[in-house]
């Protein structure tokens, strides 16, 4: 059961998160109540698409985000994943980096590149590559992760907006393969998997 939409840090955003996952998921997709049921690798995330038609993801662990909103959450999440299954990009450091760029491409798509989706941007940068790179530091996540995510959203502000100018100054028929070459040229070749 979706949860009530207490403070969410901008609306907008959950909203955004929301239509996009639907977009890539018109017929929905799997939840399970913690991440060790869900497919974690490329290669489990594929075959369990290809044997269900849709992804899997894990409903642990999605209180206390920027969203306020667990289901928001997992709305992001199926979203993420339905990116990394469409380009199959790993579970690395640099198939995340690129899976967040084409999120980004997909916004700017739909939404413009405009004062909102700027705002956006870093959030998603921050709650998804910030969290990524904090957890491969600990090996655990922030306690408050969405204090964490808005003071680390400062830090992708740069990234964020180099990346719209990039894409604003392109067709946006090619924001996807434009933001794949931008991640592939910053962070690595997302097709690569970690040993």
């Amino acid at each position: 059961m979706p949860t009530f939409q207490q403070n969410p840090v901008d609306a907008g955003l959950n909203v955004a998160v929301k239509h996009m996952a639907r977009r890539l998921h018109p017929t929905g997709w799997d939840q399970v109540k913690r991440f060790d049921e869900a497919p974690t690798t490329l290669d489990a995330v594929l075959a369990y698409y290809q044997q269900h038609g849709r992804v899997c993801i894990a409903e642990e662990d999605s209180d206390g985000t920027i969203y306020d909103c667990a289901d928001t959450n997992h709305h992001l999440r199926a979203w993420h994943d339905a990116v990394h299954v469409i380009h199959c990009f790993a579970f690395n450091a640099a198939g995340e980096a690129a899976a967040v760029y084409v999120q980004i491409a997909q916004l700017a798509a739909v939404y413009g590149i405009n004062d909102r989706t700027r705002q956006w941007v870093p959030l998603l940068m921050a709650d998804i590559l910030g969290l990524v790179h904090y957890h491969h530091r600990t090996n655990g996540w922030p306690m408050d992760k969405r204090t964490w995510t808005l003071n680390e959203a400062t830090r992708w502000t740069i990234e964020a907006g180099a990346l719209l100018d990039v894409l604003e100054a392109d067709d946006p028929s090619n924001y996807e393969a434009t933001a794949i070459e931008r991640a592939r040229l910053k962070w690595g070749f997302p097709w690569e998997l970690d040993a």
